[in-house]
């Protein structure tokens, strides 16, 4: 009789299965004795965890297609994606041009 191991929720990540050159790219779920895989046009919808901060999220269309048009390779959830503000911008650009001395 085999043990099942404990349900959980997967931890992704994007590797490539592919053989003599060619690409096949799949969702490994990297959570230790769990051996799950969804190729990634499967994906989309599909419950796991963010790799940043651990909270459960779906993978959307967005996390496919977010980086030039790839998925990501460790999937995250938006709340997690830092973006730059716009006055970080003008103080760097500022910085640059001298009119400022640095933080």
């Amino acid at each position: 009789m085999s043990k099942k191991v404990a349900n959980h929720i997967h931890r992704y990540k994007k590797i490539n299965l592919g053989a003599n050159g060619k690409q096949f790219y799949v969702y490994r779920c990297t959570k230790p004795a769990c051996s799950h895989y969804v190729r990634l046009d499967l994906s989309e919808g599909k419950l796991c965890e963010c790799n940043k901060c651990g909270e459960p999220m779906i993978i959307t269309k967005v996390t496919l297609t977010s980086s030039s048009g790839k998925p990501m390779a460790l999937p995250h959830c938006l709340g997690c994606i830092k973006r730059k503000k716009a006055d970080d911008v003008d103080r760097i650009k500022e910085y640059l041009d001298g009119i400022k001395t640095p933080l």
